[in-house]
């Protein structure tokens, strides 16, 4: 590395093979354990803004194109979540 190269990208694949093998895991590509990290934020439950703040991304629409498939989308989920929600705010309320 140097100042006109600051970043050399073989060395972090070879930072990124060792640290796999210290873990005993086995290898994947960065791109994978880019998306898998951004897989595990979304079934953490993490907000769109959130993800891309970790991920980087310049817009909503760049995460939303490429990970939009992993968000739960399902009816009966958004008015599970929606009802949840309002037990809450209500219980609040009446507390």
């Amino acid at each position: 590395m140097s100042a006109e190269h600051p970043f050399d990208p073989s060395s972090v694949r070879r930072r990124a093979r060792a640290a796999w093998k210290a873990a005993g895991l086995d290898p994947i590509g960065l791109h994978e354990a880019r998306h898998t990290a951004a897989s595990f934020m979304i079934a953490g439950g993490l907000n769109i803004k959130e993800i891309i703040t970790h991920m980087g991304h310049a817009s909503v629409g760049i995460t939303q194109d490429r990970y939009g498939h992993l968000f739960p989308d399902s009816p009966e989920e958004a008015i599970s979540k929606m009802g949840t929600y309002f037990t809450r705010t209500m219980g609040d309320a009446r507390g």
